[in-house]
């Protein structure tokens, strides 16, 4: 099974602790070129984006993998309520969203 790309680096400590209590591969990167320079061979299981703090860099990598530079399926990008407002005209750029905090069991 390969690895779940999760951005930012460092990753908050609630969605690790969520990652590892749920038994998943996980991989944070600080940025799209680590992403890919890390990209394992059969491309990302999917992708976890937290939007906070740098909304524009999140987004930014969201494109990459839209556009093909980055192998991910699935793409799930945390928001907190205050971002709700900026997924509306970007919802091509992922699948799913959750807002934070968010419990582990989501």
């Amino acid at each position: 099974m390969e690895p779940i790309l999760v951005f930012p680096e460092p990753v908050a400590p609630e969605l690790a602790r969520a990652l590892d209590l749920g038994g998943w591969m996980w991989k944070a990167v600080p940025d799209v070129d680590a992403a890919r320079r890390d990209e394992p061979t059969n491309g990302w299981a999917g992708a976890i984006i937290t939007a906070e703090p740098d909304e524009d860099a999140a987004f930014r990598l969201c494109r990459s993998i839209r556009s093909g530079d980055v192998n991910v399926e699935q793409v799930m990008v945390l928001v907190n309520g205050g971002q709700l407002a900026s997924l509306e005209l970007r919802d091509d750029l992922f699948d799913d969203f959750c807002l934070t905090p968010f419990h582990p069991a989501e």
